[in-house]
């Protein structure tokens, strides 16, 4: 009767090892294979009984070559258990009968004798790849997440940088502006315009970089000008010279005669800027970045090799190096957010991606091409616009001004002293009457005291007691008919602006020039510009 139980309960326990999903093997006190489950056997591509007195060196030259090293780590980890004399606990790969990697966490039973000896061991494994896999998505989920909050608060503080910073740009920029216009026609003055012409480039380089930080913190509203690809090329290059070091040689390739390109000329820049730093760090050592310009026309078989491309005429940005190029599985991830080949706190894996997402708002392409050690090009493809040339296009000739106003009174509502008296100005130069206030509570008082007559209100969007898309609505109701145009030095979506539009208003942007101001007032009042 106890043969028959012993015998029963031998059963249960063999169907119960053999049913478990670890794997689960004994071994004799030299690590020789004495029994092992049918997970074990299934994990290691073992059959019938030819496992049984081998130890994992042995086994490693019986079974597929893939195994050989996992069997030569169980054996050096027998030996640690034993020399531990306690349960051992570690994480091992094991592959897959295709050669895939598989994570196992692997516990190790040490059994002795009661003098000592060793006696056997019993090694459980448990697979545990999916958890890591979680493990490590979780992680990074985790790891995505604090960056992107980490890249709201710099955007929210960068957009009430860019708003102290164009309010100071505006003063500094009406004021050039205004000398400038006193000066035209006057003998003797070229030297000082020549100065005040410096200093006006110097304002329009430092709007660029306002909006070229704003671009990259998502908090700036789209445009679409019409650019010389050319021109911004050169301009960023004088630039990179001075930024990217003496080991970095810099040469360009451009076309003459480019097509159009129609878009935000800040986010062109940074596009370049990114890529730019991007071939820096992958020539350690020093190396040559080459900048390249020129027309193209996609057809069908083209847009089979550029992902994203339709047909049709493109202006064709290249930037090549000459550093260490990428493996195709870095290749495949590299426009990926968060992704990075950099060490720990040298790289936030954004650059790329933001290049990615700028030519994809522009309705453009990228094409990488790259091998490890050959170096690496990437093709930006920006849709052409309806001109012929972008030489045609002179955008830094300043557009005069000579229509004025004809006495006609304007509330300016500003709460930004330099930019009110700079503001008020120009205004007063271009024969308009102005009554000012420094918030919303000053402007309806004005209006209320006396009943003056305000056919114009130039209003700040953001003042400090209220809104003044609010202060729209309140002067609305107490003078039906009167004019609006709201400013702004922060940033606004592209959905913001339209909610704007659709207020019948019109929206400067700061810092804005002496024509744009007086363009804007001729729109309102019902004239062309």
């Amino acid at each position: 009767l106890l043969e028959k139980e012993l015998r029963e309960l031998n059963e249960r326990l063999t169907t119960l090892i053999n049913a478990t999903p670890d794997f689960i093997i004994f071994k004799d006190d030299e690590g020789r294979w004495l029994e092992a489950n049918d997970s074990a056997l299934r994990v290691f591509q073992l059959s019938g009984d030819e496992y049984r007195g081998k130890s994992d060196s042995e086994l490693a030259g019986l079974t597929s070559p893939i195994y050989r090293e996992a069997f030569l780590v169980c054996e050096r980890t027998n030996k640690e258990a034993w020399g531990r004399g306690g349960i051992s606990r570690t994480e091992e790969i094991i592959p897959d009968p295709y050669g895939s990697p598989r994570t196992y966490d692997v516990i190790k039973v040490p059994l002795f004798h009661d003098d000592g000896r060793r006696k056997g061991l019993v090694v459980i494994g448990r697979d545990i790849t999916e958890l890591k896999s979680a493990e490590q998505e979780r992680e990074n989920a985790l790891a995505m997440l604090a960056q992107a909050q980490k890249m709201e608060a710099v955007g929210t503080l960068a957009g009430g940088i860019a708003h102290e910073f164009n309010n100071l740009l505006m003063a500094i920029q009406g004021y050039v502006e205004l000398a400038q216009l006193e000066l035209d026609g006057l003998e003797g003055t070229e030297e000082v315009k020549e100065h005040l012409s410096y200093s006006q480039n110097a304002c329009d380089r430092a709007a660029r970089l306002i909006r070229q930080m704003l671009f990259f913190t998502r908090k700036k509203e789209s445009s679409r000008d019409p650019i010389n690809l050319n021109s911004v090329v050169e301009r960023m290059t004088d630039m990179l010279h001075r930024t990217l070091g003496e080991e970095i040689c810099i040469e360009t390739r451009m076309e003459p005669g480019l097509w159009v390109v129609r878009g935000d000329e800040g986010a062109i820049e940074q596009v370049i800027m990114n890529l730019a730093l991007n071939a820096r760090d992958a020539m350690p050592q020093g190396g040559t970045i080459t900048f390249g310009t020129s027309n193209v026309e996609l057809d069908e078989a083209a847009c089979k090799r550029i992902t994203n491309a339709a047909p049709g005429r493109y202006v064709k940005l290249t930037v090549s190096d000459t550093g260490e190029g990428m493996d195709s599985e870095t290749l495949q991830r590299v426009f990926d957010p968060f992704f990075t080949t950099k060490e720990v706190g040298k790289g936030t894996g954004l650059g790329l991606y933001a290049v990615y997402g700028m030519v994809r708002s522009h309705g453009g392409a990228v094409r990488v091409v790259s091998e490890p050690g050959e170096g690496t090009t990437f093709e930006i493809y920006l849709p052409a616009g309806d001109l012929e040339s972008a030489s045609q296009e002179d955008r830094g000739e300043a557009i005069t001004t000579t229509k004025k106003g004809a006495g006609e009174r304007v509330l300016l509502v500003e709460d930004e002293e330099m930019v009110m008296q700079v503001l008020s100005d120009i205004l007063v130069s271009r024969g308009y009457q102005v009554l000012k206030a420094s918030n919303c509570q000053e402007a309806l008082a004005a209006i209320e005291r006396g009943g003056d007559r305000v056919d114009i209100a130039i209003i700040d969007l953001v003042l400090t007691d209220g809104r003044g898309t609010t202060l729209c609505d309140e002067l609305l109701k107490k003078t039906p008919g009167i004019k609006m145009v709201l400013t702004s030095g922060y940033p606004f979506s592209e959905q913001q602006l339209d909610e704007l539009k659709g207020l019948g208003v019109e929206f400067l942007r700061k810092p804005f020039k002496v024509e744009e101001v007086v363009e804007a007032l001729n729109r309102v009042r019902g004239e062309d510009s």
